[in-house]
């Protein structure tokens, strides 16, 4: 805050993602008032990305201003409201030396539980309207074990290994029908109100939708029974180290929600921008 400086770290893929938390970079909003009566304003705030490789080292710093961010690349796109959850790196290391933390449907009435499990029909997607959902139990059973261990591509962003965890989901859930493109929607896994996410910090983004507020989402499901599959990967090789399987209703006894609803500003930054000032430390280049 003295300097009036965000950090930021870029690591691998074909684009860097920049990301700014409640505040909106496009307009003059006071952040801060000085004692002299003059304010720092939200667009004011000096960016500083640090480029690292995929061993970790240091190649470069650039340091820019949100008005050369803009002129540049473009303005930050439109506020994107989310709901955040946090696992604290304690409870991240319990889970991961356990393997998984599975808890089961206790809220769900017994009439939407398939406990025949019953293989999935060949023309039902993972967006269909479902008429019965497999316990957690049951889903534990066939993808916990198989999860663990496997790599996610770490060069892609999150949503994508956030994509490429549910198609593995769904082939493991005995899902058939060909879904190349994923259309996203909540929960991911609609036909099994299963939510799918990778974490590789201690945020997870929950979206538009948090358990910590109940919402109808159809006739028999709500936020709170929607049910959660979390991957805590590590963020270098993209492994997968542990699972979080459990109702929405259950992941505020274990992990801490942000209260407010928080939101973030993006910007698009090509990679091969910061591959061109490598070995340097450049401003507003």
């Amino acid at each position: 805050m003295r300097e009036y400086i965000d950090t930021y770290l870029v690591t691998t893929g074909t684009s860097y993602n920049l990301q700014v938390w409640n505040r909106n970079p496009n307009t003059p909003s006071v952040q801060i008032d000085l004692k002299n009566g003059e304010a720092l304003l939200a667009n004011d705030v000096r960016f500083v990305l640090g480029k690292v490789n995929s061993e970790g080292i240091l190649e470069s710093i650039i340091i820019m201003t949100h008005a050369y961010i803009e002129n540049t690349f473009g303005k930050f796109g439109k506020p994107t409201l989310k709901q955040q959850l946090i696992v604290s790196n304690k409870k991240r290391r319990e889970i991961v030396e356990t393997g998984s933390l599975v808890i089961d449907d206790t809220a769900l009435s017994h009439d939407v539980i398939d406990f025949n499990h019953n293989p999935i029909a060949s023309n039902v997607g993972l967006k269909d309207e479902p008429t019965k959902v497999f316990p957690i139990s049951y889903i534990d059973k066939e993808i916990t074990s198989k999860l663990l261990g496997q790599k996610l591509n770490s060069s892609f962003s999150t949503k994508q290994r956030g994509q490429q965890l549910e198609r593995i989901v769904a082939y493991h859930l005995g899902y058939t029908q060909s879904q190349e493109t994923l259309e996203g929607g909540y929960p991911d896994i609609r036909n099994q109100m299963l939510e799918i996410k990778v974490q590789d910090s201690p945020t997870i983004d929950l979206g538009k939708y948090s358990p910590q507020f109940e919402e109808q989402i159809n006739q028999n499901f709500t936020t709170r029974t929607i049910r959660y599959l979390i991957a805590l990967t590590d963020a270098a090789s993209g492994s997968i180290d542990g699972i979080i399987l459990c109702p929405g209703e259950d992941l505020g006894k274990h992990f801490s929600y942000i209260t407010q609803g928080s939101f973030k500003c993006q910007r698009s930054i090509p990679m091969n921008f910061f591959k061109q000032y490598r070995g340097q430390v450049v401003y507003n280049p």
